[in-house]
């Protein structure tokens, strides 16, 4: 669909009596400003449809960051997910939650909204020692830039050194 040829269209369309080596290279030089505008929209072209393959599937996301690093030993592994403690009525049938006096020497817990409990991470991006140490911080920022363009909102996570 998108391979042009213009020098078989300089050719197709030129009469005949035209068709002499000074009009052809006339015509060729005018379309090679075309010619250069086609060929970086070819360019463009191909790496939109590389990037429309990926979504944030932990495989594809994968796949994206080994091919732009070269790191063959990054893999993606889950994070820590932190059980939220719930309150409840004894009718409700769940086990009791302990709010404690400060006389009685316990941890203190604190109730929080639902907006100021945080989950935790939510997957780790795991680089191996010797890649890692080997990136700059501008490879790890653009990094962190690819993860966030795929990753689904309200997501964590963290680039960790393995």
């Amino acid at each position: 669909m998108f391979n042009i040829t213009f020098r078989y269209i300089i050719l197709n369309l030129l009469p005949i009596q035209l068709r002499k080596p000074r009009n052809i290279a006339w015509l060729s030089l005018i379309m090679s400003y075309l010619k250069s505008i086609y060929d970086d929209f070819v360019v463009y072209r191909t790496s939109m449809l590389y990037d429309i393959n990926f979504t944030g599937q932990t495989c594809y996301l994968e796949k994206k960051l080994r091919d732009i690093f070269n790191i063959q030993g990054l893999y993606i592994s889950d994070g820590i997910y932190l059980e939220p403690t719930y309150l409840s009525n004894r009718s409700e049938g769940n086990l009791p939650v302990f709010i404690n006096n400060s006389s009685e020497n316990e941890n203190i817990f604190f109730l929080n909204n639902l907006i100021e409990f945080s989950m935790g991470t939510d997957f780790f991006v795991n680089i191996p020692a010797a890649d890692y140490d080997a990136m700059t911080g501008e490879s790890l920022s653009r990094m962190a830039t690819i993860i966030n363009y795929y990753l689904v909102f309200g997501k964590n996570y963290n680039i960790k050194r393995i």
